[in-house]
């Protein structure tokens, strides 16, 4: 009986993660643009950070967050929040409508504080 209680357990865990969520724009509230002249090295700083998948990622952005727009439509949300010891990662692509394209994971350690901290002179540990 344990067994297939894990089993189902887990199942619902794997459901619950693999359900697309769409990004809501009613609850974005621009702080700072990048400036333009800054956009080239902001991007080589973002290509040299790994992302990877954690365990402790979130289904949607969370909390003050990056987005990047493409010139059709479609953006990339970076975000990072901590609570306590735990942390919640988010990148993610978007079509331009707000739909899920595909969830790329999280950023490695710091580096999402790092990246907000150089560009965008908000202060996150």
């Amino acid at each position: 009986m344990a067994k297939a209680v894990k089993k189902a357990v887990r199942k619902k865990r794997k459901e619950r993660k693999n359900v697309e969520k769409s990004f809501d724009f009613t609850k974005m509230n621009i702080i700072k643009e990048l400036d333009e002249k800054h956009l080239d090295e902001f991007i080589l700083d973002m290509s040299n950070i790994d992302i990877t998948m954690f365990d402790h990622m979130s289904e949607t952005p969370i909390g003050e967050s990056i987005k990047m727009n493409y010139r059709n439509g479609d953006f990339v949300v970076m975000s990072e929040i901590s609570k306590g010891e735990k942390t919640w990662r988010f990148v993610g692509r978007f079509a331009k409508n707000g739909e899920l394209i595909n969830a790329i994971g999280g950023f490695w350690w710091s580096s999402y504080a790092d990246l907000v901290n150089k560009y965008f002179n908000n202060k996150i540990e």
